[in-house]
């Protein structure tokens, strides 16, 4: 597909080259960046001395065809970073200080290297991130393979033997490398940081004394001009004090991918420039670390186990993990809109109490009313009403008589699937008063102790964001 190109390329003809040079040389408009790299480097040695992993694991004969990887566990989501340096200067070896965010956010870290101009050319350079990609996705399942020979648990074995895909993290050059390769079946997803998309500007500039582009290779390789990242989401970031090239390069390219309806966000990280942007994501509330926290992270991770409550033997799944954490109360919500949002609904009832806290921002997000369904005696208004048996007793759910009307579509909601004796006592309640339930959804089902197919036994379809084996 020919795309028009961008407004930032064919520069040869409007400015000189001392003005090229100077649109697009970071280290010389940011008089304290040679402080700022070196500390990078700095910071890099100190997590190298504590942080445990393989490094430089070949997968090339190149002395730069290698990566780093650090495991955060075998059921851990990865994230991959493509360093930057205008393809011919730095090294993975520079942004190791990264690593360590990640791992404490349960994310497993590859750091790629990839062989530099002007020994490689372009086309090399892409082709080394290819092999270097494969040769992590071979590694990786072969470790966690070996971790379920090794006598991974039965009720995890299934989450091991599946291969997450990963999420890329590429910065400046990085981040054109990551969006030139995201077709590949093994990425997922990507977070592109203050990139250069468009290729045809660095023609007529001193990048290209080593990197030697030609118009074929300059326009083969700019995502701006290719359709091959097109069905993958890419969140963009530029800094809100880059140079004015730098900040036209994002741009371009996230409104290049909106106009042909692509998923992801723009982020115009104010204050930071091309070298400062890594505040963005070493920082806790840093939003790039909030947007791979997003993509990669299932809800799953958020949610605690507390062994042995509340009694012996139960593994208790607590939610209020999940909720207090802002990305991933964002990940269950926007979950549970996605999947329903091209579903008539005229209601989402939620079950007491966690099904409220789920159900009322559901109902919101869809746009249609929310109904609570309340223990005996809790509504104030004239109710009706359903018993149900407990192991040691009865029990008893109520809705008003006016919750519902004859014929409306009822997304029901709660929060966990165990036994499934309330959802099924909801079931009976709302088709008793009419109602036609689209779907019996939850944050988490617990498969092994029966509820979810109780429910299916009845009829119902039933979904769930996560499942956890055991009881």
């Amino acid at each position: 597909m020919n795309i028009k190109p961008s407004a930032t390329s064919n520069p040869s003809t409007q400015t000189t080259q001392a003005e090229r040079d100077l649109a697009y040389n970071s280290s010389l408009a940011i008089s304290n960046s040679a402080e700022i790299t070196r500390s990078w480097v700095d910071r890099s040695q100190a997590a190298r001395n504590h942080l445990k992993g393989e490094l430089n694991v070949a997968y090339g004969p190149g002395a730069r065809q290698c990566f780093d990887y650090y495991s955060a566990g075998n059921q851990s989501p990865i994230v991959v970073f493509v360093h930057g340096g205008f393809w011919q200067m730095r090294s993975k070896d520079d942004f190791l200080f990264l690593v360590p965010t990640l791992l404490e956010h349960g994310i497993s870290v590859a750091m790629l290297g990839y062989t530099l101009a002007p020994e490689a050319s372009m086309g090399d350079i892409v082709n080394d991130v290819r092999m270097g990609l494969d040769a992590i996705e071979v590694k990786v399942r072969h470790d966690r393979t070996a971790e379920i020979k090794a006598g991974a648990s039965a009720s995890n074995k299934h989450e091991l033997e599946v291969f997450p895909g990963f999420c890329l993290l590429g910065w400046s050059a990085g981040a054109q490398l990551v969006a030139a390769i995201i077709d590949q079946p093994n990425v997922k997803s990507a977070v592109c940081v203050s990139g250069i998309y468009d290729l045809e500007p660095m023609r007529y500039c001193y990048v290209n004394d080593k990197l030697q582009l030609n118009a074929n290779s300059a326009e083969r390789y700019s995502p701006v001009m290719q359709t091959n990242h097109f069905g993958k989401t890419i969140d963009c970031f530029v800094g809100g004090a880059e140079l004015p090239a730098m900040q036209a390069q994002t741009n371009d390219f996230y409104a290049y991918r909106q106009a042909h309806d692509q998923a992801g966000q723009f982020t115009l990280l104010e204050g930071l420039n091309h070298y400062t942007v890594f505040d963005a994501f070493v920082n806790p509330d840093g939003a790039v670390l909030a947007a791979i926290k997003n993509l990669t992270m299932s809800i799953k991770s958020y949610i605690r186990t507390v062994p042995h409550y509340p009694h012996q033997g139960i593994m208790f799944r607590d939610i209020t993990t999940l909720l207090k954490d802002p990305v991933g109360l964002r990940l269950t919500i926007d979950g549970l809109a996605n999947r329903y949002k091209d579903t008539k609904v005229d209601k989402v009832v939620g079950i007491e109490s966690r099904g409220f806290i789920l159900g009322a921002p559901l109902a919101y997000a869809l746009g249609v009313g929310f109904v609570p369904i309340r223990k005996k005696g809790k509504l104030p208004a004239e109710t009706i009403g359903h018993d149900y048996e407990l192991e040691y007793g009865v029990d008893r759910i109520e809705l008003h008589i006016d919750a519902i009307s004859e014929g409306e579509k009822i997304l029901l909601v709660d929060d966990l699937i165990a036994t499934g004796g309330t959802a099924k006592a909801a079931v009976i309640l709302i088709e008793k008063m009419g109602g036609n339930i689209v779907e019996c959804c939850f944050a988490i089902n617990l498969p092994d102790i029966g509820g979810s197919q109780r429910l299916l036994n009845m009829g119902q379809k039933v979904f769930a964001l996560c499942e956890f084996e055991g009881e």
